[in-house]
């Protein structure tokens, strides 16, 4: 099978701030944690830190772009970064982080999530259902009893299994999740270890691309009654659609989407927050040059699929804009 080649870490350095506060003065390198290395939100992180570094815009302040497969663990490190009055970013899919500010807890987080505040939309990834394509399951509701590669601990497996919850009544003892990464969802579908596998990015997917270059497969859709009745229940979802033929498909298909965006918490440098929202929006041109998803990122999403407030500095470049929701 053909194999992603990627790198296991990467510390990207970079001059960006002589802040006061909660800023460089205490912490010479600010961390941004993000999903594995190789991932769209990994790779806007490690761009966005060069776009700063490059216009030399505060020359004092160091960030380190730390990959980690833990989503409960971003939102640790940002808390903890809160309770040692340090600096700190992250970059996940928004379930988690709007999660643990609402409900006031997320998985084992242990400290106040309600300091957790947003710097800005980053884009985020359509969640594909691959199955063999002579298998019998067609939509979601086909399932039940099957045995799923999923992912472990991630906000996408967490919606997925609302979606299967709230949308066909299925619980976990319903079906079987295997933990799988993405190249053990891969490798599962083409040995038969599992009848469907969660992939992630942006449509067309490399990693979906990537498996049927070696395998024939198809991505299944939610039905569009679940669609409605989950749109209810979480209002905001966004529905991503695939058009006939980008998987050889030849109905359109319709999947969900798990937005994502940069936060920190509430005490962390206000201008260090106003000059990484001030980077993202006004650069498109280099923005874009990082990932395609990061063409997305503009004055009119900026605010998009966020539940938690957004941090003081965020506000304050939005106020001069004139940004609004």
């Amino acid at each position: 099978m053909k194999k992603l080649l990627l790198p296991v870490g990467l510390l990207l350095l970079l001059t960006i701030a002589g802040c006061s506060s909660t800023s460089a003065s205490k912490s010479n390198i600010i961390p941004i944690y993000t999903p594995p290395a190789g991932g769209s939100h990994y790779i806007l992180a490690a761009g966005l830190t060069k776009i700063i570094k490059d216009a030399d815009v505060m020359p004092d302040t160091v960030f380190s772009v730390q990959a980690t497969s833990d989503e409960p663990s971003k939102i640790q490190k940002v808390i903890d970064g809160y309770e040692k009055s340090e600096p700190v970013f992250a970059i996940m899919a928004s379930y988690g982080p709007d999660e643990a500010y609402q409900k006031g807890s997320f998985d084992n987080v242990k400290g106040d999530t309600t300091v957790l505040r947003a710097v800005g939309y980053a884009e985020g990834a359509p969640i594909h259902i691959v199955v063999p394509k002579d298998s019998p399951i067609q939509t979601y509701a086909d399932l039940k009893g099957k045995t799923i590669g999923v992912f472990p601990g991630s906000a996408p497996e967490a919606m997925f299994k609302e979606i299967l919850e709230v949308g066909y009544g299925y619980t976990e003892k319903d079906y079987k999740i295997l933990p799988y990464d993405y190249q053990e969802v891969q490798q599962g579908i083409q040995d038969k270890s599992i009848e469907a596998g969660m992939l992630m990015g942006p449509i067309p997917s490399t990693l979906v691309r990537e498996l049927q270059a070696n395998e024939d497969v198809r991505v299944i859709s939610v039905d569009d009654d679940v669609i409605e009745k989950y749109m209810e229940y979480k209002p905001g979802t966004i529905i991503s659609t695939i058009e006939p033929g980008v998987y050889k498909n030849d109905e359109e298909l319709k999947i969900p989407f798990v937005p994502g965006y940069i936060f920190t918490h509430e005490n962390t440098d206000e201008e260090l927050v106003y000059e990484i929202v001030k980077t993202m929006l006004e650069n498109p041109e280099k923005m874009g040059a990082i990932h395609p998803t990061a063409k997305n990122i503009n004055p009119e999403s900026i605010r998009k699929g966020v539940g938690i407030p957004f941090h003081p500095g965020a506000e304050k470049y939005f106020e001069e804009k004139g940004i609004t929701e």
